[in-house]
């Protein structure tokens, strides 16, 4: 049987103030081409403040925050877009690490820069990483999703009908309205919880099943997108279905942003992806009294301020699982996440280092500290960061099956 052919990715990249104060444009562009791989699109620009916190925003709690977004704003970098196979881990291995004395000869920081503030180049560190810098930066390039009535599960379907109601949507090939019966593949039941990763709401990627995020809330805009489904003005949100766009909206007013068009010169909604749902047709008329992201009925939950990985040990069968979780989650709710991996979970207690867990307190109160940031402050690998793990002992009880 033949093997499935690797797909490309693409990357973000950015040459830094200092790369190109230097008129090392050139040569850094040089080095992906030669590597082979495709540049995809780029420009040259001044990014503002509020761009740059967006792009950052994963350090906005560190020390050196404020001073990295100062020494950008407003100063020319080289924004691009990458394209190849394993794209994103080879242009970091040809950036070298961030501090540029600890980067090897023949990498791009380790022959074009000496200092971490000044150290030419940032690259996306990931594949996840890489899709929102894409699109910060890039919105137009982002194709969108396909959509839920091009999906041959409803070819054979006659009627959509929703709270008891028939629509009909309209068929753009033949002119014409299709109608549609209620998809049987609707979104499953799930548990709300406190937090969500971002992971849990990129899971919920599609137009019958769509959850967003904005300013650390996890929005379900399924039963919106219901309501709505035979509006054009769902389009945007179904493109970015499972994805954070807190870069759509204002900071201070919690609006969409506003930009000043350069052709008429006036103001209005910045819109990436189109006008979506109860932005006004006039881009220059105030919205309604609540728009769904003011309307906390879509809320239901808030997106973890920051993940961290903890490895799961059963001491009975000697399994190992490495879960994911919201660093502010209990014990007892990662035993709750924990119950798809294993079903008797409930019955077992949970300990660390032959001491037990106490259940309704977090990793960190239990004196399992978070200690990624300093494996990053050392340049270590993230697929070499050290997982801390629990023990989880049976209680001879299955209180769950």
């Amino acid at each position: 049987m033949e093997s499935q052919k690797p797909e490309p990715e693409r990357t973000f990249l950015m040459i830094k103030p200092d790369g190109v104060q230097k008129g090392l444009i050139g040569k850094t562009i040089r080095r992906f081409e030669e590597r082979g791989y495709k540049l995809v699109a780029m420009q040259i620009m001044k990014p503002s403040e509020d761009l740059l916190k967006l792009h950052y925003y994963e350090h906005r709690n560190k020390p050196f925050f404020k001073a990295l977004v100062d020494r950008m704003k407003d100063k020319p970098v080289v924004a691009m877009v990458w394209e190849g196979l394993n794209v994103v881990a080879i242009a970091r291995k040809m950036m070298g690490v961030t501090n540029p004395l600890n980067s090897d000869p023949g990498t791009i920081r380790g022959d074009f820069s000496i200092t971490t503030e000044r150290n030419h180049i940032h690259g996306s560190d990931s594949i996840t990483s890489a899709t929102r810098e894409v699109e910060l930066w890039f919105p137009e390039l982002i194709p969108p999703k396909k959509s839920f009535f091009d999906d041959e599960d409803v070819d054979d379907f006659k009627t959509f009908h929703v709270e008891q109601a028939t629509f009909k949507h309209p068929d753009k090939d033949a002119g014409k309205a299709k109608e549609f019966e209620l998809p049987k593949n609707l979104p499953k039941s799930y548990k709300k919880r406190r937090y969500y990763t971002p992971a849990d709401v990129a899971a919920h990627n599609k137009s019958n099943d769509l959850w967003v995020s904005l300013f650390h809330k996890v929005y379900d805009l399924t039963p919106l997108i219901q309501e709505n489904f035979h509006s054009k003005l769902i389009d945007p949100l179904v493109d970015v279905a499972g994805t954070d766009i807190t870069h759509w909206f204002d900071a201070k007013t919690r609006d969409p942003q506003m930009k000043i068009d350069v052709n008429t010169g006036s103001v209005a909604y910045y819109l990436p992806r189109g006008r979506y749902l109860h932005i006004p047709e006039d881009g220059t008329q105030d919205i309604i009294d609540t728009p769904w992201w003011r309307d906390e009925k879509y809320i239901i939950g808030s997106l973890s301020k920051k993940v961290r990985k903890i490895k799961v040990v059963n001491a009975l069968t000697s399994d190992k699982d490495i879960l994911e979780v919201p660093s502010e989650e209990t014990i007892e709710e990662i035993r709750d996440r924990y119950l798809v991996i294993n079903a008797h979970a409930a019955s077992y207690t949970w300990k660390r280092l032959t001491k037990p867990l106490d259940m309704q307190k977090t990793l960190e109160e239990n004196e399992i500290p978070d200690e990624t940031d300093y494996f990053d402050s050392l340049d270590i690998p993230k697929d070499e960061w050290y997982i801390p793990a629990v023990q989880i002992y049976y209680n001879d009880d299955l209180t769950i099956a």
